[in-house]
């Protein structure tokens, strides 16, 4: 699980117009930075999938 370790760690995005203003849309819509939102976003997505799949391994309903 991620802890309160800085973040130092550099990803490029490329990303469409659109969807770099929708991006940014909502993030101002949450009062938070873009790049804080992704951030945010990010977390709940990489470890919600792997709480769901810790959860499916535990309950056999992972395939191999």
């Amino acid at each position: 699980m991620m802890t309160n370790e800085k973040a130092l760690e550099t990803i490029t995005l490329h990303l469409p117009e659109s969807l770099k203003r929708d991006v940014q849309d909502l993030a101002l819509a949450e009062d938070r930075a873009v790049g804080e939102w992704i951030r945010h976003h990010l977390t709940l997505i990489v470890y919600g999938r792997l709480a769901w799949r810790e959860g499916a391994k535990r309950n056999g309903e992972m395939r191999k």
